[in-house]
């Protein structure tokens, strides 16, 4: 099985987010990779939507090791959840990430 070496991008992972349908494309980077639903012929998709908070969050707080807020959004957010027409990223409390 194939998957996305974020290595070879030549980067400091905690400065590196993978945002992927496909677990399997960052098994070897979870504390990276943020599953979303396929968007496939979905065009009421908005889970990108709901991560732009997230994203805005890492920047504005200028979050040294995105790692941290990877794992603490893995925690929180159900894969079951992921995949239903609810956008679970639009629930997530960032204020209770520790850092």
């Amino acid at each position: 099985m194939q998957y996305k070496d974020l290595q070879k991008l030549g980067r400091d992972l905690s400065t590196v987010i993978i945002v992927d349908n496909s677990p399997s494309n960052y098994k070897y980077f979870k504390n990276n990779g943020i599953y979303v639903k396929t968007w496939y012929r979905d065009p009421h998709d908005s889970q990108l939507f709901g991560l732009s908070k997230i994203l805005k969050h890492i920047v504005v707080n200028n979050i040294e090791d995105v790692r941290k807020v990877i794992t603490f959004l893995n925690d929180q957010v159900d894969k079951k959840k992921i995949n239903s027409s609810h956008n679970p990223f639009a629930d997530i409390d960032l204020t209770r990430i520790k850092l």
